[in-house]
This record gives C-alpha cells, sequence and structure tokens, in this order.
C-alpha cells in the first residue's frame, strides 16, 4: 500500500525549495520510512534542482523506491547511508527487499548500507551508531 501513495510531490518539492533557500544550506538530509521514499526522489533530482536544493549527503531509514522506474542500479552518484531492518527484523512496515531495491539506486563505491534486526527504528546502539557516526564524520 505505501508503494501507491504518490501523490503531492511536486507541492513538497515546492516545500522543499522554500526550507532550503530560507534555512539552508544543509550538509545532508535524512528520511525515514516515507521521507526516505521522499528524500531518495529528491536525490534523483538533485541535477535539475542545483541551486536551489543542494546537499552533500543522505541517510536513507527504511526506505523504499517510489516513482522511480526511470532509475538504473547505481545511477545516483550521491554519498549515502542506507539503514533498514533485516529479513530477522521483521519490518513490519517496510520490506527489508525494498530497502535494498532503494539502496541499489545509489553508485556503489558512495553508498553505505547497516542492516539491523531491530524492525521499524533507526538503531541507536552499538555497533550502529558507530558505523553511523563514521559514515557522518567523512563529511566534517
Amino acid at each position: 500500500q505505501y508503494q501507491q501513495q504518490t501523490e503531492g510531490f511536486d507541492a513538497s518539492l515546492a516545500y522543499l525549495r522554500t526550507v532550503f533557500s530560507q534555512a539552508g544550506p544543509f550538509d545532508g538530509i535524512l528520511g525515514f520510512s516515507q521521507g526516505a521514499a521522499m528524500a531518495a526522489l529528491l536525490c534523483g533530482q538533485l541535477g535539475k534542482l542545483k541551486g536551489d536544493v543542494d546537499f552533500r549527503f543522505v541517510i536513507l531509514c527504511s526506505g523504499f523506491a517510489i516513482n522511480m522506474e526511470g532509475f538504473q542500479q547505481g545511477s545516483i552518484n550521491l554519498p549515502s547511508l542506507h539503514i533498514f531492518g533485516n529479513d530477522k527484523g521483521r519490518d513490519r512496515q517496510i520490506n527489508s527487499q525494498a530497502s535494498r531495491q532503494l539502496a541499489s539506486l545509489f553508485e556503489d563505491g558512495c553508498s553505505e548500507i547497516i542492516e539491523h534486526d531491530l524492525g521499524h527504528i533507526i538503531p541507536t546502539q552499538s555497533p550502529h551508531i558507530e558505523r553511523i557516526k563514521n559514515f557522518l564524520q567523512r563529511f566534517l
């Protein structure tokens, strides 16, 4: 069902342009669940949005691809961290395969994956938090 909810992208994009112009610049963005789907779409549009919306990395948690049919495996060249529950984690909202599929759209050389068995959350315990910190350290 979540992959059918596609209305409102243009209004959301207009809002994000306003946020970036009024509150930016931002080093990176983080999206969780539906927010990760939106953030991924934004990453895919960065070339068209240059100057309006700029950021250096993205963190996508329990994400999934929506309206991204035109993207090939590895076609988004932006440092990315993908955090999601593995098959054991039983994320009841987002299937781990959907998050893996989204991660595959980002270039291998600049994307990193953290799988955990904690379900539909962003993990805050070791060893996951150290890996998140290590990813962020690259942008200091």
